[in-house]
């Protein structure tokens, strides 16, 4: 009888147990981030006890301007964690029992577009953890963190044509060339080339198409040309031709690169600027 009534005891007492108190708090780094460059997410599950967690499962939401690379736990035997299949802006992480007043972090390591909105708290992140067990405050069973974005685009302009020498009363043709060596695309991206003026020669045509105008004065011939997108590792370029009369002096073609309407940083100044001399054979 008294065996008995001690497993009772056991039982009541196992059924009065207080269910866990999951929390999860999510972080990310580095913030802003560079478009282009990786970012990793960082939740970190906490049980506040008073019993064990079991089924504890994390699931986080990526922003749609990112692509997932990968995912770690900080206690490699404390579970997995996947893409969810026909959802690639998902991540769950299946995790083991976790004991009162215990935590185990989640690093999902991301790549930021190269195309990715820049401003502040552009990039949104959400995370939300569960168990088998009903958590009597659900209030801390989800979090968000958001990341602010900016750009770093290095575009190095060129200009060349087929000689240092030209024959005259004839045409040359200028290759002018604008390269974004950066990871971040770059926008509304403004490539000027500068041949000489109507007292030299005349501007005959270019293939820049829609995005070019020219103009000319005495002293120069100004092309245009508008880009409203660099993609990173893009080169954008065209041929200029210039009739130039006569047996000129020596002559110099010349191409800059900007300024761009967008925020866009060019930590690389020097490459900005490029020029290609021509002189009578």
């Amino acid at each position: 009888m008294a065996l008995s009534r001690l497993r009772r005891s056991i039982l009541l007492s196992a059924r009065r147990q207080p269910p866990p108190e999951l929390s999860v708090a999510l972080s990310d780094t580095p913030d802003p981030v560079v478009a282009g460059t990786p970012l990793t997410c960082t939740a970190t599950v906490s049980n506040g006890g008073p019993s064990t967690a079991h089924g504890v499962a994390l699931l986080e939401t990526l922003d749609p301007n990112v692509a997932f690379t990968s995912a770690s736990i900080s206690n490699t035997s404390a579970g997995t964690c996947a893409q969810v299949v026909g959802n690639p802006h998902q991540v769950q992480c299946q995790l083991n029992d976790l004991a009162p007043t215990g935590s185990l972090t989640v690093y999902v390591q991301v790549l930021v577009l190269s195309a990715a909105p820049i401003g502040s708290g552009t990039l949104s992140t959400s995370a939300a953890v569960s168990a088998t067990s009903t958590d009597p405050a659900s209030g801390n069973n989800n979090s968000t963190a958001t990341t602010s974005v900016t750009r770093s685009a290095d575009l190095a302009t060129t200009i060349t044509a087929p000689s240092h020498k030209y024959t005259p009363s004839t045409t040359v043709t200028f290759t002018a060339a604008a390269t974004n060596n950066r990871r971040s695309d770059d926008a509304n991206v403004i490539l000027t080339i500068t041949l000489p003026g109507t007292k030299v020669g005349h501007y005959v045509s270019d293939t820049g198409g829609a995005a070019c105008s020219t103009t000319a004065t005495a002293t120069a011939t100004t092309t245009t040309c508008a880009y409203p997108a660099v993609a990173s590792g893009v080169t954008k370029s065209l041929n200029v031709f210039y009739f130039i009369q006569g047996n000129q002096k020596v002559q110099t073609g010349s191409t800059k690169e900007g300024p761009t309407t967008s925020a866009t940083t060019d930590p690389v100044q020097a490459n900005n600027t490029a020029s290609w001399a021509v002189g009578p054979k």
